[in-house]
């Protein structure tokens, strides 16, 4: 009966080891996911900063705090990426479109 219970433990560690692992994966990939209006790394990175996260780590021996660090690198990251992509610089100026007089 221990090594069924044993075995069960095993799994539920696998599982979370998994849980963080995917989060920490959401952040880093760098495509840009959306899910139902969500970004991905929007939800991953609230997950990490959230209670379970901690409470994983402690389970599975990891520093949180070093995790935690890790994932708000990597978040910091995609905003600066997504701030580049959006950042229009003050020095360009709008095209001209045909057959508009200019202001």
């Amino acid at each position: 009966m221990q090594t069924n219970q044993h075995s069960i433990a095993d799994g539920f560690r696998g599982l979370m080891a998994a849980i963080v692992s995917r989060a920490l994966s959401d952040l880093g990939n760098g495509e840009i996911s959306v899910r139902a209006g969500n970004n991905i790394k929007d939800d991953a990175m609230a997950w990490i900063l959230g209670p379970d996260c901690e409470d994983y780590c402690l389970e599975l021996n990891t520093d949180y705090t070093t995790l935690r660090k890790k994932a708000a690198g990597l978040y910091r990251e995609f905003l600066a990426r997504e701030d580049a992509r959006f950042h229009v610089s003050p020095s360009r100026k709008p095209r001209k479109r045909p057959g508009r007089p200019s202001s």
